[in-house]
């Protein structure tokens, strides 16, 4: 029922990188922060790669403390106009040090906060039971029929 949904209706809701900071500090505690980093590739500062992060936010206060609690320092970088937060490298024995790895963070392009993904307002996937259940009586119905047919010979 999940694979259908997904077709009917988008996982998640796209807000611009840009729009981290407010949407940290509106979310409730505990509530994992879905976002897409993307930046220059460690072996090859050519090429820019990306990833999806989970980012658990605990406890009260403004956005940019609670990314900062977590290992992500915001900073200034220039982005060239584009809705997008750059970010700097965690610090060693922070959650995304490892994750971060494959990024350049000392290259001439930022690595940046491209997107958020907020979960969106969705019917409930058990929707997609009622059309499976009525296949299945259509085929029990015509199957009966032929059985009927079969036996009456």
């Amino acid at each position: 029922p999940g694979f259908w949904l997904d077709q009917v209706s988008a996982p998640y809701d796209i807000v611009p990188g840009d729009q981290v900071v407010r949407i940290a500090g509106e979310a409730q505690p505990g509530t994992p922060l879905r976002m897409v980093v993307s930046g220059p590739d460690f072996d090859n500062p050519d090429r820019i790669v990306q990833t999806t992060i989970l980012v658990p936010l605990e406890g009260p206060g403004d956005g940019a403390a609670r990314l900062d609690k977590v290992g992500l320092m915001l900073t200034d970088a220039d982005t060239g106009g584009k809705a997008v937060q750059p970010i700097d490298e965690p610090m060693a024995g922070t959650a995304f040090f490892q994750k971060f790895q494959m990024f350049d963070f000392y290259g001439d392009s930022p690595v940046i906060i491209e997107q958020v993904e907020l979960e969106a307002e969705r019917m409930p996937k058990e929707v997609f039971y009622l059309p499976a259940l009525v296949l299945l009586a259509l085929i029990i119905f015509a199957q009966r029929r032929r059985m009927l047919t079969e036996t009456a010979q």
